[in-house]
């Protein structure tokens, strides 16, 4: 194997990518520099020309899978300008196409140790790196202001939504509702129907 393809970029993505996949399947206890390279089919030392060590590679495949999961949120609220209904289809949308076309992405953000909390006691809400946690209250408040309801906003309403986009999720993913013909057009009338429900309260 050519050494020179040791430096490239593809290299250090394909580490990143096959990490991933390693992350995901044995753990951070399991996962090694090692295993990783033999993944990609380099020499156990080729890993260590991009990251320090184990950290630096795991910090990478979070960073680059933060960043997608942020940049598909957004694209949800950017599309949508000025119509905080459909921000808020776009997310439930992107958040659930997100996970089923990206499922080890599932394991790694809700059964790792990667930071986005959301701390309640008494009521009241509190979280720094939940960061679809904070879209959806932004979005929502925006909704009920533009109905003239803001002061009846709440923050649980939000995790109300992130819990049926996220039931959805992991169903289609662990294939315990199969969906024959598009399920975006699913979770499109269930999005509709929970603010609908949530406009007659």
């Amino acid at each position: 194997m050519d050494k020179k393809k040791y430096h490239n970029k593809n290299l250090k993505e394909n580490l990143i990518n096959q990490g991933l996949h390693l992350l995901n399947e044995v753990g951070y206890e399991q996962f090694s520099m090692r295993k990783v390279a033999k993944l990609c089919g380099v020499s156990h030392n080729a890993p260590y020309r991009h990251f320090v060590d184990k950290e630096d590679l795991i910090k990478s495949i979070l960073e680059k899978a933060v960043k997608g999961f942020q940049d598909t949120l957004l694209s949800a609220i950017n599309t949508n300008k000025g119509k905080p209904l459909e921000q808020i289809k776009g997310i439930g949308i992107n958040y659930v196409n997100f996970f089923v076309r990206n499922p080890e992405y599932l394991n790694l953000f809700f059964n790792s140790e990667l930071k986005g909390e959301v701390y309640v006691k008494d009521k009241q809400f509190s979280f720094e790196d939940a960061y679809l946690f904070g879209i959806l209250i932004d979005c929502l408040d925006n909704y009920y202001d533009f109905l003239g309801k803001k002061n009846e906003f709440n923050p649980i309403i939000a995790l109300e939504f992130w819990s049926t986009l996220h039931g959805l999720a992991t169903f289609i993913i662990n294939k315990k509702v199969v969906f024959l013909d598009n399920y975006k057009d699913y979770v499109i009338e269930i999005i509709e129907r929970l603010v609908l429900r949530l406009e007659d309260k």
